[in-house]
């Protein structure tokens, strides 16, 4: 009775609102920094989903439509030279004014359009291509703004705990490209731009929180888009030649990944085994990005992204040998460490490289050359050798050209300046 009357006294003594609002001032509140990493994972899975939907069944759909190799190879490379232009200026945008967030809801607002022109169209050719171009291209940007997203929102540790964040996207990949393979095999590749616009929609209703912490951490930028990249270029001194050995490895990475898609359909294979080994490739990269950061800080980021490029050479390589559709797909599987262990190793590298206020404009350099001059190459010339040369001749020079690059990245990081930390 004692404990009830009191109580009630102390009921009679406060505000009626603080007695009944007193529990939810007192919940425990979610921390800022646990609320931005669950958006980030959110964001980085729905991009995987996304990027799962189309990319791994793009190259054979553009062929079900009419186009040969070497025409894929052409188209592919004109749009890599337009993501080539598109992607410093998107970035140089996201260090000013507009914000990272903003510009990377715009870039997905206009892969949405494109995506939805060049659904209903299957002849002729030149329309295809020139829809495919403008898609590949107005997409191009997306990779560089989500990754300075996750960089410029992760906190004073961002580089070490990238990692972690981007394996998300992997995990996206893997469980949309082997659902969507069997829904393909079933009902052709032209849904396939559909569903990729349609999980967009979700994508850029998870960019919304950003809009918010983003606008704190933008820079003033007095240059354009050009001349602060020439800036970057000319304040860092490794940076040319580090962007160098990436198109190398870039451009015969993509020109054997982007036609051993078609030398799986040629063999034999269809919808659902590209999209099996998609999704175990993208399953593999999980847990490789996920122990990424805490190798790379042991063993140095340079020997990371060494081990990865080998990965891959020896991959490819081994392609060259392959024959059966299956024993393709299967060794493609090894790519997803291949692309864990380089992938975060060069971001992290680029990060550390660049003065904090040129963050997005290091990023957007490191995909002009993963993304842009790489392919530009890279693609061009694979489906020229692909058609007339052949598959083996295409995958064993690639894999000499990987290992080739390597040793230029490496030799261009020899020598540290004072912001670049990434031996």
């Amino acid at each position: 009775m004692g404990g009830r009357r009191t109580r009630v006294k102390a009921f009679l003594v406060l505000p009626p609102t603080i007695n009944y609002c007193e529990p939810l001032l007192h919940a425990p509140e979610i921390p800022e920094q646990t609320r931005v990493v669950r958006d980030l994972r959110l964001l980085f899975v729905l991009g995987g989903v996304s990027t799962g939907a189309v990319l791994p069944f793009f190259v054979p759909l553009l062929e079900q439509r009419g186009m040969s190799a070497s025409q894929i190879g052409l188209s592919l490379s004109v749009a890599a030279f337009g993501g080539l232009i598109v992607t410093p200026a998107w970035s140089h945008a996201a260090d000013g004014r507009l914000g990272i967030a903003r510009a990377l809801q715009l870039t997905t607002l206009f892969s949405m359009a494109a995506a939805m022109a060049l659904a209903p169209v299957s002849s002729p050719t030149l329309l295809v291509a020139t829809l495919a171009v403008i898609l590949v291209i107005v997409e191009a940007p997306g990779t560089a703004l989500s990754d300075s997203l996750a960089l410029a929102n992760l906190g004073p540790n961002a580089s070490s705990r990238y990692g972690s964040i981007r394996l998300w996207t992997s995990l996206g990949w893997a469980l949309s490209a082997v659902a969507l393979g069997g829904v393909y095999e079933r009902f052709g590749y032209g849904s396939a731009l559909p569903v990729y616009a349609l999980f967009l929609v979700g994508y850029l209703l998870t960019l919304a929180p950003f809009r918010r912490t983003t606008r704190s951490l933008i820079h003033p930028v007095v240059h354009d888009a050009r001349s602060n990249a020439w800036h970057a270029v000319r304040e860092v001194r490794e940076l040319p030649w580090f962007l160098a050995g990436l198109i190398i490895v870039s451009a015969s990475s993509m020109g054997a990944n982007t036609f051993v898609a078609l030398q799986i359909v040629d063999s034999g294979g269809g919808p659902f085994l590209l999209g099996l080994s998609a999704s175990l490739m993208a399953l593999v990269e999980v847990p490789f990005f996920h122990w990424s950061p805490r190798l790379g800080e042991r063993i140095g980021q340079r020997r990371l992204y060494v081990i990865g490029v080998l990965i891959s050479a020896l991959m490819i390589a081994a392609w060259a040998l392959a024959s059966s559709p299956l024993a393709i797909s299967l060794l493609k599987v090894a790519s997803g460490a291949s692309f864990a262990f380089s992938y975060s190793a060069t971001v992290v590298i680029t990060e550390r490289l660049m003065p904090e206020a040129l963050r997005s404009t290091g990023q957007g350099l490191l995909q002009v050359a993963r993304n842009g001059l790489g392919p530009i190459i890279g693609v061009a010339i694979g489906g020229l050798v692909y058609e007339h040369l052949g598959a083996t001749a295409l995958f064993a020079g690639c894999a000499v050209l990987q290992l080739v690059g390597a040793v230029v990245v490496v030799g261009s990081l020899t020598r540290r300046t004072p912001v670049n930390d990434s031996s």
